[in-house]
C-alpha cells in the first residue's frame, strides 16, 4: 500500500492513541467513554488498519503479535506514571480488540475474494 495511506490510516492513528496512553495526566484523555470501551475500539481499529496497510489477505498473525506488544507496551509505561496504573483487564479488552481487528480484516478481504472472483 502507498506510503501516504499508510501514515493516514495506521501511523496518525497509532501516534493519537500512542498520545492518550502515555500523557501522564489521565484526566487530558476525554473522558465521555469509558477507558476499556476506548481500548477495545482502539484495538480493533489498530489491528484492522496494521492488517489491511500492511499485510496480505489472510495474513493476520504479524499484526496480532505487533498489536499485542503496543498492548503490552502501554501497560508497563502506565505502571510508571504516578497517576496512571498498570491493569490486566486493559490488557484483556486489547486482546479482545485484536481479535475484533483480525475479523473484520478476514471478513472484508474473504468478501472482497469473492467479489474479485465472480
Amino acid at each position: 500500500m502507498k506510503a501516504g495511506v499508510a501514515i493516514l490510516f495506521f501511523w496518525v492513528p497509532l501516534g493519537i492513541s500512542a498520545y492518550f496512553a502515555f500523557v501522564p495526566d489521565p484526566s487530558a484523555v476525554p473522558s465521555e467513554f469509558d477507558d476499556r470501551l476506548l481500548h477495545g475500539f482502539t484495538f480493533t481499529y489498530l489491528t484492522a488498519a496494521l492488517c489491511f496497510t500492511y499485510y496480505e489477505a489472510r495474513v493476520f498473525w504479524p499484526a496480532s503479535v505487533w498489536m499485542l506488544g503496543y498492548g503490552v507496551l502501554i501497560e508497563v509505561v502506565q505502571f510508571f506514571e504516578p497517576e496512571r496504573s498498570f491493569e490486566l483487564g486493559d490488557l484483556g479488552i486489547d486482546v479482545l480488540g485484536i481479535a475484533l481487528g483480525i475479523a473484520v480484516f478476514l471478513a472484508v478481504t474473504t468478501v472482497r475474494g469473492k467479489r474479485l472472483s465472480a
